[in-house]
C-alpha cells in the first residue's frame, strides 16, 4: 500500500476492513494503462463495511498494490 493510499484510508476514515470489502465484494469498474510507467491499474467500486461507496486504484507488481482509495 502506498502512503498515499494510507493517507486517504486516514482522510476518508476508512479501514483495512473496508479496503479488503471494497476489493473482496466490489467490481473492476475499468482499467487504465499509466503513460509513464506503462503499468495497467485497476478501479475497483465497492462499498466499505459501513455501507458507503468507494472505490480502490490498484495496480499488480508481483503482488497488489494500493495506489489510492477515496469515498464517492
Amino acid at each position: 500500500m502506498t502512503h498515499h493510499a494510507l493517507d486517504e484510508m486516514i482522510t476518508d476514515d476508512l479501514h483495512i476492513r473496508d479496503i479488503e470489502n471494497i476489493i473482496l465484494n466490489g467490481s473492476i469498474i475499468r482499467s487504465e494503462q499509466d503513460a509513464k510507467t506503462l503499468e495497467i491499474k485497476y478501479i475497483v467500486y465497492g462499498v466499505s463495511c459501513d455501507g458507503f461507496e468507494a472505490e480502490v486504484v490498484a495496480k499488480i507488481k508481483n503482488q497488489l498494490v494500493i495506489i489510492t482509495v477515496y469515498l464517492l
